[in-house]
């Protein structure tokens, strides 16, 4: 939980009696690499998200700059932890707080996706069509 960095006063056990480890959902860190397009799965860290970027700037003229701007996020120990659906749901839970990545992702047009997997999980993924 990287957020406790933020929000000292807020932690996880405030709210959940129980928690469950997400590391064993494979959907959650799908990476999908469309014509124009990135799929990423909602557990895809920052620093994995910058990488995957980079190697598809080609793609799209807005990749570069969204990797660019997402460096400028955090600090690489946070970055490497810390993924972009937790960034998101920092704004989510705390409207005061000031997400990079979520005003760069607005602005680059990207969609966030909520589905239903296979193994009946929910999901969450940023489809960055941009």
């Amino acid at each position: 939980d990287t957020g406790k960095g933020v929000y000292k006063t807020s932690s996880p056990s405030d709210y959940f009696d129980i928690f469950i480890d997400l590391k064993g959902i494979s959907e959650l860190y799908e990476i999908q690499v469309l014509a124009a397009a990135l799929k990423v799965g909602a557990a895809v860290t920052l620093s994995n998200l910058i990488d995957l970027l980079l190697a598809n700037k080609s793609k799209s003229t807005n990749f570069e700059d969204l990797a660019d701007h997402i460096l400028k996020v955090a600090n690489v120990a946070i970055r490497n932890v810390g993924s972009w659906a937790g960034n998101l749901m920092l704004t989510h839970e705390h409207s005061d707080f000031p997400s990079d990545v979520f005003t760069v992702m607005a602005a680059a047009g990207a969609t966030v996706s909520i589905g239903v997997c296979i193994c009946v999980c929910m999901c969450v993924y940023v489809c960055m069509c941009v």
